[in-house]
């Protein structure tokens, strides 16, 4: 993910709130527009992409966040995906989207390790 941003009036990241994400890897740019299921600061973001009407594909992200002591937590990023196209869709998933969500993960480590220094 290379950026993300609230696009809905308000501009607040808050439940209902409207993302407009964007993802890059070797084949170029994906943009997606999910909804904000949950957003709970320092706890957890949860947002839901649809693709069609809701039953093709979705795709649920999720972002948690878990105090382990003073000035540690542990990000856990997950995505689950359901629909009728997930199966026909699964080496796509696995072969490029997979791997993004690796790169942000590493990206994200590196600055917080920075900071942390």
């Amino acid at each position: 993910m290379t950026s993300a941003r609230v696009t809905s009036s308000g501009g607040r990241l808050t439940e209902g709130a409207r993302l407009r994400i964007v993802m890059h890897d070797s084949g170029g740019d994906s943009t997606f527009e999910p909804q904000v299921q949950v957003a709970d600061a320092g706890v957890e973001l949860r947002w839901l992409g649809k693709m069609g009407p809701g039953w093709i594909a979705d795709g649920q992200h999720r972002f948690t966040v878990e105090r382990l002591g003073p000035h540690r937590v542990r990000l856990t990023q997950s995505e689950r995906f359901t629909g009728v196209a997930v199966p026909f869709a699964q080496g796509v998933l696995t072969s490029r989207t997979l791997p993004q969500f690796r790169a942000m993960n590493e990206a994200l480590a590196e600055r917080a390790e920075a900071l942390g220094s």
